[in-house]
């Protein structure tokens, strides 16, 4: 590659940059404005390029990448575009440069994600696993008014790293990986919420570490709890499934039973959270469904440990989501200090489906915890019980 080619695409990727923000951050537009700056030779040879020397290698070989466009590299949704190597030199590179705008956190090994906003008491939010940190858009939007909202991407995630081993993706694992989160920001105590595989980390970091937790918001969690067997065999094939043909074979996965209630409610909605799905890592993607959803316990295997909660929890489920509907009931009868929510009409991605709603049952919930008003379940006088 001679050095005008170089330079000729450094141009046309610091024009599709700032092209590619004003149209709303897709990989597409990324890739088709990329070729229609002048650059197509020079963008198809360094994208496809892998092996001793990648593209961005030569760029930084001849020291023609700018700090802007190294941001890029590192940041949804082009940081998928890109091989983990590649990321990680960006970073190391960005951090030489005294880059400031580098919202990573080394943790357990890799490095996460993380976004902070607005200030006061923390508050953080665990995607999942068809979401990432920008499925709490909502929620960041709304609670950052009054808490330093954070949200982060999970490891196998891009831009968080995406480790290649299945023995790196468990539960505990996720669990560790907040607590590090935590431990990095300097966090020894904060309102603890997650969706679905978010809502498992948020329980089980409850459980876990209780000291560590001012609140739990558990919502659309326990799938695969009423039947485990048929639960990892579906795991299983998705898994192999996005190993062999990307994320495209997860395409339906956004119209089960329990997503088309965002489709019907907010179709613009639904297709930004589909194209997000789109863009995760396909390895990152299969290995968190085999070790994480794949191996974690049911629900119900957890009811002495959260019988010894005494956290108070706020348990979350639309009235649509019938893998969660009796996980939720359970967790409302084991966990003492907890109450539960079921949003009318409701499936699975309820904190997008009804944001208001949501965002408003989970503020009463805290200013209760906050005022020391969230009740323990008591077992009152049975002796006037007809019931």
């Amino acid at each position: 590659m001679t050095e005008d080619l170089a330079r000729e695409f450094h141009q046309a990727m610091i024009a599709t940059c700032d092209e590619a923000a004003r149209h709303g951050y897709r990989p597409s537009y990324f890739l088709n404005m990329l070729y229609e700056h002048g650059g197509v030779g020079a963008a198809k040879r360094l994208l496809s390029t892998r092996g001793e020397q990648s593209g961005l290698a030569r760029l930084w070989e001849l020291d023609l990448l700018h700090t802007s466009v190294e941001a890029h590299v590192v940041k949804e949704p082009w940081s998928s575009l890109f091989t983990q190597d590649e990321r990680q030199e960006a970073r190391r590179r960005l951090r030489s440069h005294n880059y400031r705008d580098m919202p990573f956190a080394p943790v357990n090994g890799i490095e996460l994600y993380y976004e902070e906003h607005g200030s006061g008491f923390p508050l953080v939010w665990s995607h999942e696993f068809a979401g990432d940190y920008r499925s709490w858009k909502p929620q960041v939007q709304f609670f950052s008014r009054r808490y330093t909202v954070i949200t982060y991407n999970a490891r196998g995630y891009p831009p968080s790293d995406v480790p290649e081993s299945i023995d790196d993706y468990t539960q505990e694992q996720s669990v560790e990986d907040l607590k590090g989160l935590l431990d990095y920001l300097g966090i020894e105590f904060a309102h603890i919420g997650g969706l679905s595989m978010g809502g498992n980390v948020a329980l089980n970091f409850g459980l876990t570490y209780p000291e560590m937790a001012r609140s739990l918001v558990v919502a659309g969690t326990g799938a695969g709890s009423t039947d485990p067997e048929a639960f990892r065999v579906n795991v299983t094939q998705r898994a192999d499934g996005m190993r062999a043909d990307g994320m495209e074979s997860m395409d339906d996965y956004s119209n089960s039973p329990t997503r088309v209630q965002l489709l019907r409610k907010d179709p613009l909605g639904f297709e930004e959270f589909r194209q997000g799905l789109m863009e995760h890592s396909p390895l990152g993607s299969a290995l968190t469904f085999a070790g994480v959803q794949g191996r974690r316990p049911t629900i119900f295997a957890l009811e002495e440990r959260m019988k010894a909660l005494r956290v108070p929890t706020l348990i979350m489920t639309g009235d649509e989501d019938d893998p969660c509907i009796e996980t939720s009931v359970f967790m409302k009868r084991c966990i003492p200090k907890s109450g539960l929510a079921v949003m009318p009409q409701a499936g699975h991605a309820i904190n997008l489906e009804d944001p208001d709603l949501f965002n408003r049952l989970v503020l009463d919930f805290l200013t209760a915890v906050e005022q020391d008003k969230w009740a323990e379940q008591g077992a009152g006088d049975q002796s006037g019980s007809l019931l």
